[in-house]
Parts: C-alpha cells; sequence; structure tokens
C-alpha cells in the first residue's frame, strides 16, 4: 500500500519525511563536500518523493548524488544549473535484468542517469546485487557507451595501496569482460583482502573474489 500511494500518487510518508529532514540537515551542513544517497527497491520511490519535496525548497541539492539497486521508482526529478549547465542531483542506476522489480521501475522509465545493467535473477540487495557489483560485471545499458560507474570508482579507489589496488580492481572488471584476462595469485589475494576490509566479509572465501 506505501508503495502504491507513494508512486502513483507521490503521497509524503512518514518515511519520505524523514528522509527529507535527515537530507536537510546534512546538505545544508559545511562539514561534506557531498552527501550519497543509496537506495533499494522500495528506497527508490521514498528517494523520489523525498527529492521532490527538497525541489521545492531553497535546499542546494548539487552535492547530492543518488544511487539506485533494483529500484521500483516510476520518476527522479533534476534541475540544470544555468551557469555550468549541470544537472543535477547526480543519480546512477543498476538493476538485474531478469528481476520483476527492475522490469517495472528503472528498466521501465526514463530517468534521469545512466543505468547499469547485469543479466541475472535477484531482487535482494545483499545477495543479488551488491556481490556482483563488487566484481563489477554491471555494464552500461542506458547511457553512453564509455560510461564507468562512479560508485564502484569510490570502491576501488577506497584502499589504494600505492596504487595497487586500484590497479588490481579495474583488472578485476575486465575479468568479467574477458575470460582470457588472468589474474595473479598476489592479484587475487589482494582482491580478496580488498573485499573483506570494504565489508569485512569474513564469509567469503579468495575464490568469491575472483569468481
Amino acid at each position: 500500500m506505501e508503495c502504491m500511494v507513494g508512486r502513483t500518487f507521490n503521497y509524503k510518508t512518514p518515511v519520505a519525511l524523514r528522509l527529507v529532514s535527515c537530507l536537510r540537515e546534512d546538505l545544508s551542513s559545511e562539514k561534506y563536500e557531498k552527501v550519497i544517497l543509496i537506495v533499494h527497491s522500495q528506497g527508490g520511490i521514498v528517494a523520489s518523493n523525498a527529492i521532490n519535496i527538497l525541489m521545492d525548497s531553497k535546499i542546494d541539492l548539487r552535492k547530492l548524488e543518488v544511487y539506485t539497486f533494483g529500484s521500483a521508482a516510476d520518476e527522479f526529478v533534476q534541475k540544470v544549473d544555468k551557469k555550468t549547465g549541470m544537472s543535477y542531483p547526480f543519480y546512477e542506476h543498476y538493476a538485474n535484468k531478469h528481476e520483476y522489480i527492475a522490469k517495472i521501475g528503472t528498466l521501465y522509465w526514463q530517468l534521469p542517469g545512466n543505468v547499469f545493467c547485469n543479466k541475472r535473477l535477484g531482487h535482494f540487495l545483499g545477495e543479488h546485487y551488491l556481490p556482483d557489483f563488487k566484481k563489477g560485471l554491471y555494464r552500461i545499458k542506458i547511457g553512453p557507451e564509455d560510461a564507468t560507474s562512479r560508485l564502484y570508482s569510490y570502491i576501488a579507489d577506497s584502499s589504494d595501496d600505492n596504487g595497487q589496488d586500484t590497479q588490481i580492481a579495474q583488472k578485476q572488471a575486465k575479468v568479467g569482460q574477458n575470460s582470457n584476462i588472468k589474474m595473479t595469485a598476489y592479484e587475487k589475494a589482494k582482491q580478496y583482502d580488498r573485499m573483506r576490509r570494504m565489508k569485512n566479509l569474513h564469509s567469503l572465501s579468495p575464490a568469491d573474489a575472483t569468481a
């Protein structure tokens, strides 16, 4: 019911109003150069409604970045800076091609921002989205052919050991595209260690890092 009234009627649900309050506080703070919002499934609807509300306020949304996974939202709004021509907030979307929510949300509607797609089933964030995202398996579907994932670049740069971790992450992404590219044992170990430090994934085995 909350999904229906939030998406169809853009009703200001309590959770959307709570998000508005959090975003207003962070966006107004001088402590943050950017505010990153990551949402999944119904969270896309909540985020859409919250951003609609903020658009009508005096809050500057230029430093807001929104990343969606399997979003059910049918719209996201943007403004254009007249001086720079830059559209804001920044959006980036991830969708599994064969899962229902993505089909009626991200993959159905024309939304601002690049859409990265993975040819698989499954809607759960932790089980069906994040593991493949960490492996660099999402490919551009809607947007420039040479577009790269900004969110993935943050993760690749989060643990840079003299540039080695970043290079290994980039090679990991290429491995998903070309099975002829092989990673050395050292690179596999570094990739595994990087993934564990990112999310404390103690349940992973070294093979998972290069699957």
